[in-house]
């Protein structure tokens, strides 16, 4: 009775441990098993080289107002991160993809309600760190003069009344002509450089660098006055006043 008393004593902390033993390779097993794999990009924090990456856009420079145009965008290069791109329009408004492998094109569609010059900007992240900005200029609804620049039209009536200047980004009113021409200000400094006309495509130096006269209504004040100072002198004249 002594012996069998004894090997209880001995036999039940080696079950206890035995069966602790058991439920933890149970629960690490269940843990390993239900474990889910995410890119490692976001996972573990992996840092994307971008000096391998190139970002790409894709898609027409020239378009029309309120026309819907498809942009492509992709990255190239051999490394494996996942990628988000933000595209910036340049018009207020912009797009941000979902995570995407490296290399996939990505396709978003956009239009502009206004005349002038846009610059998509277009930026991969891999949600650490930011690639170098990837620019593509889109012009819309203008009529390219030269090298010089481009007519445009702000207001939305249907004629062109301001110039971009190419080499200042500078921006002038233009004055037309009754024959359709335009008087062009190509370097900002107040008087019309240029006569262009968009008939024929003519492009005329003006070498008397005429002042420019970007409100019509003072030029008729100016001239109204002239005229009254001149009709009061002859009046006084004819009332022997002088």
């Amino acid at each position: 009775m002594k012996l069998k008393s004894s090997l209880r004593k001995r036999c039940i902390p080696t079950l206890f441990l035995i069966t602790v033993l058991l439920g933890l390779m149970s629960l690490n097993s269940s843990v390993f098993s239900n474990t889910t794999i995410i890119p490692s990009s976001t996972a573990t924090g992996s840092i994307a080289n971008w000096s391998t990456i190139e970002l790409v856009i894709n898609g027409s420079n020239i378009v029309t107002k309120n026309q819907t145009c498809a942009y492509t965008f992709y990255t190239t290069g051999s490394d494996n991160d996942f990628l988000q791109y933000t595209i910036n329009w340049g018009d207020g408004t912009q797009n941000t993809s979902m995570f995407l492998p490296n290399s996939t094109t990505w396709s978003v569609s956009h239009a502009w309600s206004a005349s002038g010059k846009y610059q998509i900007i277009a930026q991969a992240t891999d949600n650490n760190t930011f690639s170098e900005q990837t620019t593509m200029d889109v012009f819309i609804d203008v009529s390219f003069i030269t090298t010089l620049g481009f007519l445009f039209d702000t207001d939305d009536d249907g004629l062109f009344d301001s110039f971009y200047i190419n080499s200042t980004g500078g921006i002038t009113s233009v004055q037309r002509t009754r024959d359709g021409s335009y008087y062009l200000d190509t370097d900002d400094d107040g008087k019309w450089n240029y006569l262009y006309n968009p008939n024929n495509g003519s492009l005329t130096a003006l070498h008397s660098n005429v002042t420019t006269i970007e409100n019509p209504w003072f030029f008729i004040i100016i001239i109204t006055v002239a005229v009254l100072i001149i009709a009061c002198i002859v009046y006084l004249y004819k009332k022997k006043y002088f």
